[in-house]
């Protein structure tokens, strides 16, 4: 279950991983900015802007190589499988939706969509990230982490919650 719950997220939060490295930089060249209020007696010392600016690009990394990794993924789906992930994950689209999209019968996109996301964890442990270190950076990551618990707890997730995750 809890390998289900990794995989979702992933897929869940693959549409917002470039905005949100976009958004780091960002974010980074604020806190760079505002490094030039440095004094030891604040949060603003040049040891935290630094280790500020390090934590985001740290973050960005993950966005980019999720990203890479996510599209590689699809890639190697069959091509039915990569047409339900894409259709639920990237475009959004309901079950029900899908499935009459596909003329096919609901429990066979169910069987689809399981079995590609039962595809994904395998497939980044072979990449150098086991399980231990995605839930790693999925509990220290807010867009990640907000994903990972929306779907936990609902098993699905309102991606309305997603855009103030950063």
């Amino acid at each position: 279950m809890k390998n289900n719950i990794i995989a979702k997220t992933l897929l869940t939060t693959y549409k917002y991983l470039e905005t949100f490295a976009s958004s780091v930089d960002k974010h980074i060249n604020k806190r760079a900015e505002m490094s030039f209020f440095v004094s030891s007696n604040c949060e603003n010392s040049v040891m935290d802007v630094t280790d500020k600016i390090i934590e985001l690009s740290e973050r960005k990394v993950n966005y980019i190589n999720f990203k890479i990794l996510i599209e590689n993924y699809i890639l190697t789906l069959t091509e039915s499988q990569a047409e339900v992930v894409i259709e639920r994950y990237i475009e959004g689209q309901e079950s029900q939706a899908i499935a009459n999209n596909l003329n096919i019968p609901i429990r066979t996109y169910y069987r689809k969509i399981e079995g590609a996301e039962g595809k994904l964890l395998p497939y980044f442990s072979e990449n150098g990230y086991s399980e231990k270190r995605l839930l790693d950076i999925i509990q220290k990551d807010p867009l990640f982490y907000t994903a990972y618990q929306g779907i936990n707890i609902s098993g699905t997730l309102d991606e309305r919650r997603l855009q103030h995750a950063l």
